[in-house]
This record gives structure tokens, C-alpha cells and sequence, in this order.
């Protein structure tokens, strides 16, 4: 068998056989990050993802890594069992852990140098129970080879790639878009605010026909 046949029958495992997230805040935010993220980039060619397995090393199947969000650009969005990067050309543009007293020396050390070594351009780490980052919100950025942290400004960090701006009102993380200054949201936030106009505007055209109605008796 030849090293090129023997690669394609290696498997790759779809599961690391851990929990989504430590708790049910952890699985909340992991889910609703990747829900603004793609509804961000919806009908663009970006992949956005949330815990799914990332292999960096062909024919190793034990070499891979699992982010919380993740974000790739100039990518399919089609869906996928598991991301090999040697099959996409690519590796993750952006990395988002939901971190915590438990996995912080995997996120701020094994998974950050991992990162720094795959090219990710930037790396967010967000603590929703304030149990060990300081402060809970936290980035860096690939600067040559090696990751420089982003500075805070106005507790916001710049998110270049995504071009967002990430501050924590209160325990919760908010986007913010650079260039609109509006808070970026999920789909079903999306929807329920549009709902939320339309009625409004709704009620204000009644007003006001019920305004021309009385003076016109």
C-alpha cells in the first residue's frame, strides 16, 4: 500500500468524546457567538463553526484541536463532519474561547500556542463567570509569527478580521459593528426586533389615523 493509499483509509473521529461546554452559561454563549457569527457572514464565503474538530496534520488523526467559534474566511459555508485543513487549503482566520477556571490552561496556554504555531490571525478568550480571567474578556493578535495581546480601548477590543468591536456590558459580550455602530445580533434577535419595528410603526399609523379622524369630526 502505497503512502498516498494509506492516508486515505486513516479515519478521522467526528467526536473527542467531551462535553460541548462546562455548563449550561459555557454551551449558551458557544452557541449564541456562533449564531451572530453566521448570520454576519450569511451568503458570504465564510465557514463559521462552533466545536467541531479541526485536524492540522495529515495522517494523524490524534493531532487535532477543538475551538469553541470559529471563523474561516475565503471558505465554502457548506456543512461539514470535520474541518481538515489540509483539505480546505486553510486553517481558522479567527478563534473565539468560552473560557473557565477548568480549561484556562489548555485556552491561555496549550491552545494558544497551537493557534500562534497554525497562523490563526486572532484569538479572543471571553470568561462569562468572571472565574479566573482578568479581565474576562481578552485578545490577541498574530503579530509576524508570535501573538501580541490587543489593547483594550475604552474596554473594547478591535476585532480587524471580523471588523467588531468586543466589550462586555455587564457579564454579557456584545459585537458591535465598526463601521455602523450596531450591536450585531443572532437571526431570532434579528427577526424579533424587525417585528418589533414594524409594529411600532404599525401603532404610529394608527395614531395617526385616529388623529385625522378626530379632527375631521
Amino acid at each position: 500500500m502505497s503512502a498516498t493509499e494509506w492516508k486515505q483509509h486513516i479515519e478521522y473521529p467526528e467526536s473527542d468524546g467531551l462535553p460541548m461546554g462546562e455548563t449550561d452559561l459555557h454551551i449558551h454563549w458557544m452557541i449564541r457567538i456562533n449564531d451572530i457569527l453566521k448570520r454576519r457572514y450569511r451568503g458570504q464565503k465564510v465557514y463559521v463553526a462552533s466545536d467541531l474538530l479541526v485536524y492540522y496534520h495529515e495522517g494523524f488523526p490524534s493531532q487535532f484541536v477543538v475551538p469553541d467559534n470559529f471563523v474561516v474566511f475565503d471558505c465554502d459555508p457548506g456543512m461539514r463532519r470535520v474541518f481538515k485543513i489540509w483539505e480546505e487549503q486553510r486553517g481558522p482566520s479567527v478563534v473565539l474561547e468560552v473560557t473557565s477556571r477548568s480549561t484556562s490552561r489548555n485556552d491561555y496556554v496549550t491552545k494558544m500556542a497551537l493557534y500562534e504555531e497554525l497562523g490563526v490571525q486572532e484569538y479572543f478568550l471571553y470568561d462569562p463567570e468572571e472565574e479566573y480571567l482578568d479581565p474576562p474578556l481578552q485578545g490577541q493578535r498574530l503579530v509576524g509569527s508570535r501573538y501580541e495581546p490587543i489593547q483594550a480601548v475604552d474596554g473594547q477590543y478591535r476585532s480587524q478580521l471580523l471588523g467588531v468591536d468586543l466589550h462586555r456590558n455587564d457579564r454579557d459580550l456584545v459585537f458591535v459593528d465598526i463601521l455602523t455602530g450596531q450591536e450585531c445580533l443572532t437571526g431570532e434577535e434579528f427577526e424579533r426586533e424587525a417585528r418589533l419595528g414594524v409594529e411600532a410603526e404599525l401603532q404610529q399609523l394608527r395614531n395617526e389615523i385616529a388623529r385625522m379622524r378626530g379632527e375631521q369630526d
